[in-house]
């Protein structure tokens, strides 16, 4: 919880690379929170790791309560970060982006 606070405390100041950092660590210590997730793909997206945070944003997703409020802004996230104008065209478009049975 501490990692945590400390990397919403970052971003707060918009310290985004740091706050991406400690959102790792925080996700190493508990890597089934959910929020960490999310809060290191909006973290990600700030610096313009666009196609990282979509990942981060998936993860988040998978994490959440399917059909939930924070499982639906995760899977919007996730999408709208591959589909902005300024995301780099990624190497491979991931899988799941594609398929409707995995944003199940």
């Amino acid at each position: 919880d501490a990692l945590f606070e400390e990397a919403n405390d970052l971003a707060s100041q918009r310290s985004f690379r740091l706050a991406a950092a400690k959102y790792r660590e925080a996700i190493q210590l508990e890597p089934r929170r959910p929020v960490a997730h999310f809060n290191l793909g909006c973290a990600l997206e700030r610096t313009g790791e666009t196609e990282t945070a979509a990942m981060s944003f998936h993860a988040a997703m998978q994490r959440y309560p399917e059909d939930s409020s924070p499982w639906a802004e995760s899977a919007a996230a996730s999408f709208n970060c591959l589909t902005q104008d300024s995301a780099p065209t990624p190497r491979a478009t991931p899988s799941w982006f594609m398929s409707d049975e995995a944003l199940k």
